[in-house]
């Protein structure tokens, strides 16, 4: 292996001696079989505050030349980026650059431990006849980071995972952004919509994330967004998603069939208690391809109407019989 662990300028040989212990464990299945594995140490006690590149050189056999893998398989250099132990009490302006003065920051408790979570607001004009009122701010960019994840809006109903490296962000509006910082921290932004008529989303523009909001309301409307910081991914994003949550409760008001459903819903001292249905919602609320499968059928359309039919969700004698090619 080759690394840069001592100085960021110079590289550094360390040699790899066979394990017959894997630390890793590969999510391939029947391919761990087929591994052998080589291992190392670095002196961690001596940890730098900047990521650390990485590559291997290898040969077959040892009548053979050394080969680099990047040559072989088009493999970049590995990174390893060191964490700290707790993230710490800094402010939004410690992760964040350029942003606008117009955002009202408010720090918010987080439901995830170790992480941290801002609710940042900002005015947006109200519509007028039937042009819906648009706002504009700079939300600047996390700072020192060093690449990004997006989901982005392909369409109105479709969403897209984007990624990449540097200030070249997504070219569609998005919904929510990640971005990995070299210290190791997650920063996730996510845009709140279906608040007082309110749709919020992230623009690209001049290397910058821009807030664009649009209001079909009379009155002036507010564009919110989350910022969470954590240690990983799951922790940072699972922050952001529980306040956004939360905000829709106790904004939007519930319409009188939502309100017959929230009757009937478990509590625990009088407050709704979220159930976890993951099987049931992937089944349902997405198209027939994945809910029904590949090979679809009439009969599996069938049995699908059946069983919602036998849950009370549906009356058969209100679907409407259509011819079904398959």
């Amino acid at each position: 292996m080759w690394h840069n662990f001592s100085d960021a300028s110079n590289w550094e040989s360390l040699p790899l001696a066979y394990s017959s212990k894997p630390r890793l464990q590969i999510m391939a299945g029947s391919e761990q079989n087929q591994c052998t594995w080589f291992s190392a140490s670095l002196p961690c006690s001596s940890r730098p505050n900047r990521p650390v590149c990485f590559t291997v050189r290898f040969r077959t056999r040892r009548d053979e030349g050394w080969k680099w893998v990047h040559d072989q398989s088009r493999v970049q250099d590995g990174v390893l980026l060191f964490q700290e132990a707790a993230i710490g009490k800094h402010e939004l302006g410690h992760y964040f650059s350029h942003l606008g003065p117009e955002f009202k920051v408010e720090k918010a408790a987080s439901e995830v431990p170790g992480t941290l979570l801002w609710s940042v607001s900002a005015n947006v004009d109200h519509a007028r006849g039937e042009a819906s009122g648009e706002s504009y701010h700079v939300l600047g960019l996390p700072q020192d980071y060093s690449r990004w994840f997006a989901l982005v809006r392909l369409w109105t109903p479709w969403l897209a995972p984007r990624q990449g490296k540097g200030n070249s962000l997504a070219d569609k509006e998005a919904i929510m952004y990640s971005f990995l910082r070299r210290d190791g921290f997650h920063v996730v932004v996510l845009a709140v919509s279906g608040i007082d008529d309110v749709l919020t989303v992230f623009q690209a523009h001049q290397d910058k994330l821009v807030v664009q909001s649009k209001n079909d309301r009379e009155q002036d409307g507010v564009a919110r967004v989350i910022v969470a910081i954590g240690k990983s991914f799951d922790e940072a994003h699972s922050a952001a998603i529980y306040l956004a949550r939360k905000m829709v409760t106790q904004l939007v008001p519930l319409t009188s069939n939502q309100k017959e459903v929230a009757k009937l819903a478990p509590r625990d001292d009088g407050v709704i208690k979220a159930n976890w249905v993951q099987d049931w919602y992937d089944g349902f609320t997405y198209c027939t391809w994945n809910g029904l499968g590949q090979n679809l059928t009439e009969e599996k359309i069938s049995g699908a109407l059946e069983s919602l039919k036998k849950e009370n969700i549906i009356s058969l004698s209100h679907v409407r019989q259509t011819e079904c090619r398959c």
